[in-house]
């Protein structure tokens, strides 16, 4: 509220407040955000060259949404998305390091003996993580250590 002091009448007391209301102009905050550039399926990791850094203003910017590049880069999607579209942070993961019906090689370690199998993922894990694998060979059902891209530990 803007006032300016009107001096109207003569004497003590003859002053008077003229208000009105001024509406500044407001000033728009935005942020450079990366999105992206072209229609993505879900399981599709993103690349570098799949993100732009687009400006928005910060009033219009969705929640969750990752605001650096490098957090997005190497990232699996969960979802398919269009160009210019923001990612939220729970429309990514980091993708698996076995995935689930994928070949994998089983290693046992015993002490004095080492083996290996072929088997098959039963489900997606990450390194250190335990899964369950079926052997191809005996058709048995199996946990063990994720320990790489399709190499697993039986747990002993």
């Amino acid at each position: 509220m803007i006032c300016n002091i009107v001096r109207k009448g003569v004497g003590i007391g003859s002053v008077l407040f003229a208000c009105a209301t001024a509406t500044p102009s407001l000033a728009t905050s935005v942020i450079d955000i990366p999105v992206i550039n072209r229609d993505m399926s879900s399981g599709d990791i993103i690349q570098p060259s799949d993100i732009t850094i687009r400006e928005i203003e910060l009033n219009r910017m969705p929640r969750g949404v990752v605001l650096k590049q490098d957090e997005l880069v190497g990232l699996e999607l969960l979802r398919s998305v269009r160009p210019d579209t923001p990612i939220k942070s729970d429309h990514v993961r980091v993708p698996p390091d076995t995935r689930r019906g994928q070949n994998v090689v089983i290693s046992f370690n015993l002490p004095g003996i080492s083996m290996q199998a072929q088997g098959k993922a039963l489900e997606d894990g990450h390194k250190g993580q335990t899964i369950r694998v079926m052997n191809d060979a005996s058709k048995s059902i199996i946990e063990v250590s994720v320990t790489g891209n399709g190499l697993v530990t039986a747990n002993q």
